[in-house]
Order: structure tokens, then sequence, then C-alpha cells
């Protein structure tokens, strides 16, 4: 497509800086070596000015997400740009090859900009690769990654997850157990590590390079039943961006995703019909370093992306008078998002509450039976990156390669990486494969097999089984009935016990250490209207 449109745009001496730092240390895919610093800002910064001018031409609004390839057509006049560029409208990535001409104005604070010709490629797909193949995707982009939006989930996974959630409802929302990506932003799916090289999972050679935390984009994390997400704001490049960046900024790139991108993607989630009802909570890690007490930057995305969805720190106080709501009671008053900071830099409370939990690497985690203190909130968190022989996450910090004992411990926020649908099938601590077998009604019945720890639905309610009791107060308590008797019989626990179901992973370990091989009932009937609708 023929352009031929100028444009200038006018720049300011830290900006110039800023960027000529950035790719000094970080070199342009030029076709010649480039050391000076003015050809440096104009190609770095021309790259971002071409995009923009395209989207205009194209009437979409384009994000500068990787350079390419430079190439010279006319020595210090005209170049040829590849880029990868995401259309922030459908979220796609293409790519895309611009012809310009670029030079400083006569004030020496312009650039002059012509683009005289433009054209968009659609990036082949190819073979899956690694982590994509083991989500099973089968759509995959040039770079062996799962097309956003095309991570499969299989209906018993998606199932068992939404009754986890289903029976945790009654729990105040501190309590609930999420399934969380640690740095969700930082995914392939969005351009970050591009250039990973490392196999998953560790451990990795010395040589390797993984940058990115995650696989999959924002949406399908949330998709598959992640609703813990991890996102880092900072403020760099005449922007907040989302990025792995370390003090000062170092790290953040001007292809890092602007942060008002990553939460419109959040509001376009939740506003989903089929995702009515579903929390979600959205971890900040922030602070004045970061963010440069640019509030409104920080709160205006959410205020316009998530605004009625979202339970703020005033509702908190003025609704509950301090105290966490259930996640049943959040739904009746649709207040599904909640913004929180690992810190009390809230940008002035409008939506993000102060932190609540404790946090600490995955190497500090104790398993079952010890599990650590349960009655406080707990963070885990891992991390998958590797800078060659710099730095090695896995052995720093540690990683999550299953969920199964976080969810014995009852851990809130298991923070993994590389988070996919094979790992998320070890977070399953109640149906087996293939149940529900049949159809659930309001008269259903449901037992814990003492053989391998999961949910069957009986053919046959009057069937003779212990009861599931749990004391009345104190829920981690868990006894058997004395005698047998059917699913619905009256209440067969002992004094001080009630026929109940165990909510949590945790819990239903001390049941069954207290079953001794005997199949149980256990007394899914308050949830049942929640568990019978499948669509969520």
């Amino acid at each position: 497509m023929l352009a031929s449109t100028i444009y200038e745009v006018q720049f300011s001496g830290e900006e110039f800086n800023e960027y000529v730092h950035h790719y000094s240390n970080h070199p342009l895919p030029s076709d010649r070596s480039i050391n000076d610093n003015r050809t440096i800002f104009l190609l770095g910064k021309g790259a971002e000015i071409l995009v923009k001018e395209t989207g205009e031409i194209y009437q979409q609004n384009f994000a500068l997400r990787k350079i390419g390839s430079i190439g010279e057509v006319v020595i210090n006049s005209t170049y040829k740009f590849v880029l990868f560029v995401e259309n922030t409208q459908y979220r796609n990535i293409s790519q895309l090859t611009v012809v310009a001409k670029l030079g400083y104005g006569p004030n020496v604070s312009s650039i002059h900009a012509t683009v005289l010709s433009t054209d968009f490629v659609e990036p082949a797909s190819r073979n899956c690769d690694q982590i994509s193949q083991l989500s099973n995707c089968t759509q995959c982009t040039e770079l062996g990654r799962c097309e956003k939006g095309c991570v499969p989930l299989d209906p018993w996974l998606k199932y068992s997850l939404k009754t986890q959630r289903d029976i945790q409802v009654d729990k105040v929302f501190t309590k609930f157990q999420f399934l969380e990506a640690h740095n969700a932003f930082n995914n392939r799916a969005d351009m970050y590590g591009v250039l990973d090289d490392c196999r998953w999972p560790p451990p990795y050679r010395h040589s390797w390079v993984c940058l990115a935390n995650q696989e999959f984009s924002l949406t399908d994390l949330l998709d598959i039943g992640v609703h813990a997400l991890e996102l880092d704001p900072w403020w760099c490049f005449g922007q907040i961006r989302l990025s792995h960046a370390e003090r000062r900024a170092v790290g953040c790139a001007p292809v890092d995703r602007p942060y008002s991108e990553g939460i419109r993607e959040l509001g376009d989630w939740v506003r989903q019909r089929h995702n009515s009802g579903k929390i979600i909570r959205i971890y900040l890690e922030d602070g004045l370093d970061h963010t440069k007490g640019h509030d409104e930057l920080v709160n205006g995305p959410i205020r316009e992306y998530l605004g009625p969805y979202l339970f703020s720190p005033s509702d908190l106080r003025e609704t509950f008078s301090g105290a966490w709501p259930t996640i049943r009671q959040l739904q009746k008053m649709n207040k599904t998002v909640i913004f929180a900071t690992d810190g009390s830099y809230t940008h002035g409370g409008e939506f993000i509450h102060q932190s609540y939990w404790r946090e600490s690497p995955v190497n500090k985690f104790t398993p079952y039976p010890d599990c650590g203190n349960l009655s406080i909130t707990r963070r885990f968190y891992s991390d998958s990156t590797n800078y060659g022989p710099i730095w090695n996450g896995p052995k720093a910090t540690g990683v999550i390669l299953d969920f199964a004992a976080f969810t014995k411990c009852r851990v809130e926020y298991p923070a993994a990486d590389q988070v996919n649908t094979k790992m998320l099938r070890s977070a399953v601590y109640t149906w087996a494969e293939g149940e529900p077998s049949q159809k659930l009604t309001l008269d259903s019945c449901v037992y814990l097999s003492a053989s391998d720890g999961r949910w069957y639905v009986a053919l046959n309610c009057s069937t003779q089984l212990y009861h599931a009791c749990s004391r009345t107060n104190n829920t981690d308590v868990w006894v058997i009935s004395g005698k047998k008797g059917s699913s619905s019989g009256v209440n067969m626990c002992p004094e001080g016990y009630t026929y109940d179901v165990p909510n949590d992973g945790y819990k239903k370990e001390k049941l069954l250490e207290s079953m001794n091989g005997h199949d149980t009932w256990i007394n899914v009937q308050l949830y049942l209207p929640l568990l019978i609708n499948r669509s969520l």
C-alpha cells in the first residue's frame, strides 16, 4: 500500500537519552553497525512513529511489539523496517513492512518521517512446540506459540476447576484458593521473550535464555481457570508499560506492552457474558520507583475498563466495615474484580487494596502435612527465568511443576510460571477422570473414594456408606460417622460434628486420613444448584 505521507514528531532530551540508553544496550537489528547516538534514536523512535502513523493510514490502533529488522534503502535517508505490531482492538499480532524516509527537523528536536509504502503479512503458522504442545494447541504462530484465544481446555478439567471454585463460595475472599500466574503479563503470546530457547521443564543448560514467565496471553490464562494474575507496571518511554524491569526501570523496553492495553484486555474478558460471576484477583507489583507517582495513569484504565465490576477499598470499608466478604457476597454485588498491591502504594486507594497476604519464594514452601501457618493468607511465587550463566530462577527461587502440594496445603496463591493445562490437571482434588459420569440433578449424591481420593456420582443414593463429618467449631477436623447410612439420611455424625463436604485440598486430606479405607458420602447438597450449572 502506497502512502507517501509526511509526519513530524517532537521529542525531548530526556526521551532521546532514554531511547539511546536502551538501544545501546539492546542493539537494533540493523543491516549495518550503528554507533552514533543520533542514528540510534532516529531508528528506535522512528519505528514507533511509523507504527503509529501506519495505524492512522489503516484507521486502526497499532502498538509496536518487536523490531524484526532494519535495512538501508538509501544511505542515511531511506529505511526498510520489518516490524511486529499488535492490533489493540483485535489483539492479534501481524508483520508490518514499512519503507520510509527518516531525518531530523531543522530545530533538531523533531523527527521527520515520510512513509513511502506499507505492507502487512500475516505471520505464517507452524507446528506448536514446548509448552504450547503440552497444552495440545493446534494453532500456533511462526514462533511455535499458541495463537491468542486458541488454548484448548478439555471439558472435564474446566468443570473440575469450576467445581472447586463453587464449593469455596462461602469462604471469605482472602481465604479463597486461586491458581495464580506469576508475572502473567510477561508472556510469549504478547511477544515477550521471543528469543527464548530454554526447554521446559528445568533443569536448564547454562547457555539457555528464558525471559518470559508465561506462554499464554492474559485472556487464555483466565479462560483455562487461572483467575489470579500478576502485572508489573513501570513508567518508561513516556507511558506506563507492563515490564519485567528492575530498579529505576532498568530492563523496561519501548516495545513492552502499554499497561492500559493489558487492563483493557481484562475488561473485555470480564464483560463476556459467560464470565459473569467469576472472581478475579489482580496483583500489581508496584511502588514509587515503578510508576513515579502517575496515579491517574494507573487508575484511569482500571476505571474505564473495569469500573462497574471493581470491589474497591471504599466498598470494603463502607459495606463490610473492613472485614472481607465471602465470594458469594461479591458475586451477589457483581463486584468480581479485586486489585491489590504488595505494600501500601495504592495510588490514592481508589481501586487498589493494600497487601493482606504474606509472600515467599517457592523454595521456602513446606509440603503436607507440615504446610506452615494455615491461619494467614499466603502467596508462594516461582521463577522460571534464566539469563544464561547470570541468573537461574529455578535454582534461586524454585518453580512449581504441579499444583497438588499447594492445594493440599490450602495455599491461597500458588503463583506458578509457564502455566499450562497439563499442570492444571494436578490442581484437581475433586472429580475423578470422567466424573460426573451422569447429569447432575438436585437429587444427585456424591461419595469420596478411599482408593483414589476423588469424587464419584453414585448410581444409588441408598447405598450404605459412612458420612463425612467436620467439627462444627473447627472444620479442619474430620471424622466419619459411627455407622453407615444412605446419602440423604438423617445426620449420622457424632455430637459436635456436621455432615459436610471438604471444600479445599487440606480438608480433603484430613477426611481421607479418617476414612480408614472406606468410601464415604460427602454432603454436596448445598452446592448442587451451582454444580448443575456447567456453563461457568
